[in-house]
């Protein structure tokens, strides 16, 4: 948000960064999950590249954070998105309380000079040192999803049918994941009134992460869904 990837330099990150004041709070830990989980859903990853999100901090974490995001849900959103590895630039007193975040997404904690120098070599070589396709084996196929049929059966309930040559589907609503399903049939029950609620799903199968659908759902029951984001698999 302060200085995009295409035209950001040194200088001026670091002249972002200064300029950054915050107060309040009262507690030492702030909101890493929070803020990690909500950058992962922005950012339009690129499917087959190695994804990587760097965190500087001096402090701990609330696990649920303010807004009810946990250390779980965090983590596997991650793993969703190929993963997106969690590199934890922090103090030597914090580098304990981050080893589990560094190894549930398969990234590193560093926390010396030493470490800070080498890490955006790792990070640059990370793609090498994933697990490779032998020739001999067939390269697996992205995992892609349809949706054949829209219900809604309240004001507050709908029904979707799908098909997909995923695994699992990981379904969110409103920016909050509420699980992951085998069925091709689901159905929403916890719709809100209050909001134009948005849902969407991800087909994942053997760690891959497939093109999302995101729909915006009607309270109207005569109404369809608004298609807000669709790859080329995806109709309605």
């Amino acid at each position: 948000e302060r200085c995009n990837f295409k035209t950001c330099t040194i200088e001026r990150f670091a002249h972002e960064l200064d300029g950054i004041v915050v107060d309040g709070g009262g507690d030492k830990e702030e909101s890493l999950l929070s803020a990690s989980f909500h950058v992962m859903k922005a950012l339009d990853w690129q499917l087959g590249a190695t994804k990587s999100l760097v965190v500087l901090t001096d402090a701990g974490f609330l696990s649920p954070d303010r807004d009810g995001i946990t250390y779980a849900e965090a983590v596997r959103l991650s793993k969703t998105i190929d993963p997106v590895n969690f590199y934890i630039i922090t103090e030597p007193e914090n580098k304990e309380l981050y080893s589990n975040l560094a190894t549930d997404t398969n990234g590193k904690v560093v926390t010396d000079v030493e470490g800070f120098s080498l890490l955006t070599d790792y990070i640059m070589e990370r793609y090498d040192s994933l697990p490779r396709v032998e020739e001999d084996e067939s390269v697996p196929q992205i995992p892609t999803l349809k949706i054949n049929g829209f219900r809604q059966i309240t004001n507050t309930k709908a029904e979707i049918d799908l098909t997909t040559t995923s695994e699992q589907v990981l379904v969110i609503l409103n920016d909050k994941i509420l699980g992951i399903t085998d069925r091709q049939n689901i159905v929403i029950d916890d719709l809100n009134l209050a909001l134009k609620n948005t849902l969407k799903l991800i087909p994942i199968k053997s760690g891959m992460r497939g093109e999302a659908i995101e729909l915006e759902l009607p309270q109207d029951y005569d109404a369809t869904p608004t298609m807000l984001k669709a790859p080329n698999t995806g109709t309605l």
